[in-house]
């Protein structure tokens, strides 16, 4: 059994005594909502919201919406679990709202605001002495600096990023911020600096088993490989994405004149070219 099983079990049979708890809803709700279970979240959740807004549940379904494409109503629900957070003193859930209040403007293609958001959660993690969350929203501001094409200012955050997370330890995390630093060289010209930070982070995503990780560090070789390699990696992803935020960002990336020829590859074989620069594997026309 799961943890999130047992975790399940446990709220439901706390609902037979509690059965009006909203506590005990919003949770089961977010037990189901971090096993992809959206539809079944919804009724716990909502349940649990008509006796009480708390910013637990406002938040909750906040992320709910986010991960339904409902972007509009989540901002405005990050906003209003950011402000009944802030009226009870709770500064670590006010970081967490403006940190997700940032990924929908993201989302939503305002990167100056959701920079601006990320920014404000660092600044109050920071205060908190908390260094997790400082790497996580100096990557997210770092992701969006390179959307505003602010590559200086890319390469600041998404540096210190790094370094915090290294000093964590934390190698799934690790490979985002190296991966997107990456991007930052590579759209730079610095194609040697920018191979190098790929091919860590792509090591170290397949250490964590981290699929979209790899994908999405897999992409971004197509910025600093040859035309031809490049246009196959970029087909390739777009055949086997398993989010839509990787294939979005493999058609921002796609050419009108790219062929769908990359099916005649393997992951294994991509990961062995951009890693070995071609060594064992070769370009395929």
């Amino acid at each position: 059994m799961s943890r999130y099983e047992s975790a399940e079990n446990t709220l439901i049979a706390a609902l037979t005594l509690l059965p009006n708890n909203p506590a005990v809803q919003s949770y089961l709700a977010s037990v189901y909502y971090y096993q992809g279970q959206l539809e079944r979240a919804e009724a716990p959740l909502q349940a649990s919201l008509a006796q009480e807004r708390s910013g637990y549940a406002v938040n909750l379904l906040a992320l709910l919406r986010r991960q339904q494409g409902e972007y509009g109503e989540a901002r405005e629900l990050f906003a209003e679990s950011a402000e009944t957070r802030r009226a009870i003193g709770d500064q670590i859930g006010v970081a967490m709202a403006l940190n997700n209040a940032g990924l929908v403007a993201q989302s939503l293609g305002d990167y100056a605001d959701a920079k601006r958001q990320y920014e404000a959660s660092g600044e109050m993690l920071r205060q908190l002495n908390n260094p997790h969350g400082v790497a996580a929203t100096l990557s997210n501001a770092g992701q969006a600096a390179i959307k505003l094409g602010d590559f200086a200012e890319a390469e600041r955050l998404l540096s210190e990023s790094v370094t915090i997370k290294r000093e964590l330890g934390n190698p799934r995390s690790l490979a985002i911020s190296l991966g997107n630093l990456g991007e930052v060289f590579a759209r730079n010209g610095e194609v040697e600096v920018a191979r190098t930070q790929l091919r860590e982070s792509l090591q170290l995503a397949i250490e964590a088993d981290a699929q979209p990780i790899i994908l999405d560090t897999l992409l971004i070789f197509s910025l600093v490989e040859q035309a031809n390699f490049a246009a196959q990696i970029v087909a390739w992803i777009l055949a086997h994405a398993t989010t839509d935020e990787v294939r979005q960002r493999a058609k921002e990336l796609q050419q009108d004149d790219i062929a769908a020829t990359a099916s005649i590859w393997t992951q294994a074989e991509l990961i062995d070219y951009v890693l070995k620069k071609g060594e064992k594997a070769g370009v395929r026309n």
